[in-house]
């Protein structure tokens, strides 16, 4: 009987990868060899590394989602005071100006993407008002949610105010002048579930097909292995 052997090249035990206004807020993969898989971590930086930046599914879909939002015209209507008035909209309002440039640096469509991009990656999307207190908003701004961190004070259930930090500086917020708005989460009190975070599994598993593939094709498409023998092959 021909004797056969099968070379494969080392494979070390561990590969590693990935290892204006007044707004006050401007100014990894592991992959073991073991038995065990390691996902991605569950944290907004890693999911929008590995699910947005380099998943071209989950990409699109963010960005469908955001985009299509952000070109849905506003319109704002009247309150009927009595049963005879009638719904009324308003074509001019000052909430409408708002909306259509809510701060120098954007305008309604960047906003609006920024915002709803956020929301869908972190599960959470924070929006600051910028204005007198008491008083109505002059500017918004769309904070990134991995530097906002809830602030949940001593009264369970209630929300103390918001921390945002960058830059090793940290501004406080209190609740009236951060929009929290999150998806629900059935074990976390503060923050949403991130749709990113739950489909993480998947887009692991689609990035490392994606890049085996593509480093199969940069081999001509030969298998990283090899089958010998010491004597001929012949058909029976």
């Amino acid at each position: 009987m021909a004797k056969i052997t099968i070379r494969f090249p080392r494979v070390p035990k561990i590969f590693r990868g990935f290892s204006l206004k007044q707004s006050r807020t401007w100014g990894a993969i592991l992959m073991l060899t073991g038995q065990q898989p390691v996902w991605s971590k569950k944290d907004y930086a890693v999911l929008s590394r590995e699910g947005f930046q380099k998943c071209m599914t989950a990409y699109s879909c963010v960005s469908l989602i955001s985009q299509t939002c952000a070109g849905i015209p506003w319109q704002l209507f009247s309150t009927p005071r009595t049963e005879r008035e009638k719904v009324k909209e308003l074509k001019k309002h000052e909430l409408l100006d708002l909306m259509k440039r809510p701060n120098p640096f954007e305008g309604q469509s960047a906003f609006m993407e920024r915002a709803i991009s956020f929301y869908k990656l972190a599960g959470n999307s924070y929006i600051e008002r910028v204005g007198p207190n008491p008083g109505k908003p002059k500017e918004l701004y769309s904070l990134r949610p991995d530097r906002v961190k809830v602030d949940p004070g001593d009264t369970m259930g209630l929300v103390k105010g918001y921390i945002y930090s960058a830059g090793g500086k940290k501004e406080e917020f209190y609740d009236g002048e951060i929009l929290h708005i999150k998806s629900f989460h059935p074990l976390d009190d503060w923050y949403g579930l991130s749709p990113i975070e739950v489909a993480a599994s998947g887009i692991d598993i689609s990035n490392m097909a994606l890049s085996w593939n593509y480093k199969l094709l940069q081999n001509d498409a030969r298998p990283s292995g090899t089958l010998s023998t010491d004597k001929n092959l012949d058909e029976p």
